[in-house]
């Protein structure tokens, strides 16, 4: 094995090992809290988490994944002052959106359940905000034995608060919710005194206002074309969650949010870490060599091995998640059969599309997101005459095979990798 396979397949290793016990947690925890919180529970607190994910996306301005660009430390460093100088901006924002508009918000929001919990997004804002720029910082220093040390140490931290406080008889929505902002805390305390203390001087000799602003305006791309397309990508992603709130109210949302939160966890135990790895080596083999087809063809082929054994656990799940989770949640198992084929295809698209920026051609994936929204919205919407929200899924379906094949067509085209070649090799092993 050459040593950039070594070194790329180590660093996977360290990530997907932190994010094995860490979702390891979540998985033996999870039969216990399923049975301690109803589907409105996790109705709500789905609610909750697609409106602070659409913020999310704008908190840094998109400039945090501008810091895996540069060539010195020192330019990154100012990069990273930036992405964190937005955090507090935007947070504060937020903090006087829930102040003026509280019940505005909770009726637009479609669900008043939500309110007494709205005081918590600019928390959630804040904590995120922060963890994602540091965590983009920690990607380019290799750093990524410490991610996985706060990963672990965050599902502890969220999963002991929701089955003390389950067992203790607080079985409300505040509970889901709160458990997750407090994992968030913990891993953006831990990642961020790790990073403090081994380039704490660099930030102090590098990190001056006037460097700041240069760097805002060499990379503005990334607000200009990032932002946009990014909210785009997460109200496409909210929008289920919004739809079947409002159509069939917060228990059916609670299914959705619970089965896509389960069969998820293989694109959060893996995809995410393949990704983190594979953003840093094609953004450093970009700068040396502009060359980076190989890597998308290889990275491709092994998700696609790593798909298939996950699309046939989704596909038998009505029978294991009556078994796990208990008969309550049945309906959620079903709607997981519903879903696998988009999900798995989602899965092997997903962590290669960090092509767009290291290519610096967000154009294209903004138009992709352009059309996702539209498509999205649009088949949503055919389904609505049904009146049934399985109906909904197939449609959901429909447009995610539509849409990701799409997606993985316009990867290949700008990374000048052969999709031919990259298929017919997984077709040859």
């Amino acid at each position: 094995m050459s040593n950039h396979s070594y070194s790329f397949a180590g660093n996977v290793l360290k990530l997907v090992t932190g994010n094995v016990f860490a979702q390891a947690l979540g998985v033996l925890a999870a039969p216990f809290i399923a049975r301690l919180f109803t589907p409105e529970a996790f109705g709500i607190a789905a609610l909750f988490l697609s409106i602070t994910s659409i913020i999310n996306v704008v908190v840094c301005l998109r400039y945090e994944v501008s810091i895996m660009l540069p060539k010195t430390d020192e330019e990154a460093a100012n990069l990273l002052g930036v992405s964190l100088a937005f955090v507090l901006i935007t947070t504060g924002i937020s903090i006087l959106g829930i102040f003026f508009a509280w019940d505005i918000i909770a009726d637009l929001l479609m669900s008043q359940n939500l309110r007494k919990y709205l005081w918590l997004i600019p928390v959630s804002v804040f904590v995120n905000g922060t963890f994602v720029a540091l965590n983009y910082w920690n990607s380019r220093t290799k750093h990524f034995g410490r991610l996985s040390i706060a990963r672990i140490i965050s599902s502890v931290a969220t999963q002991t608060t929701k089955l003390g406080t389950g067992i203790a008889g607080f079985v409300g929505a505040g509970v889901l919710i709160g458990a997750d902002i407090l994992g968030q805390i913990v891993s953006t305390l831990i990642l961020g005194w790790k990073i403090w203390r081994d380039d704490g001087q660099l930030f102090k000799d590098s990190i001056h206002r006037k460097k700041m602003v240069a760097n805002l305006k060499l990379y503005k791309k990334f607000p200009l074309y990032g932002i946009f397309p990014s909210l785009l990508d997460n109200l496409t992603l909210a929008m289920p969650v919004l739809f079947f709130t409002k159509f069939f109210g917060s228990t059916v949302t609670g299914y959705y949010s619970f089965g896509m939160r389960i069969i998820q966890l293989p694109v959060t135990l893996v995809g995410v870490s393949i990704s983190q790895v594979f953003h840093q080596k094609i953004a450093s083999t970009q700068a040396v060599t502009g060359e980076i087809s190989f890597y998308v063809e290889q990275v491709f082929q092994r998700l696609v091995f790593m798909t298939i054994p996950i699309l046939l656990v989704m596909l038998s799940a009505p029978l294991w998640f009556k078994i796990l989770f208990g008969p309550q949640w049945n309906v959620a198992g079903q709607y997981v059969m519903i879903l696998a084929p988009g999900v798995a295809l989602r899965f092997t698209v997903s962590p290669i599309s960090v092509v767009f920026g290291v290519r610096n051609r967000q154009e294209l994936a903004a138009i992709w997101k352009v059309i996702s929204l539209i498509s999205t919205a649009i088949l949503l919407g055919v389904s609505l005459p049904f009146a049934d929200a399985k109906y909904s899924l197939y449609f959901l379906v429909i447009n995610d095979l539509f849409i990701y094949s799409l997606y993985l067509y316009l990867i290949f085209r700008v990374s000048r990798a052969s999709i031919k070649r990259a298929i017919f090799s997984v077709a040859l092993r």
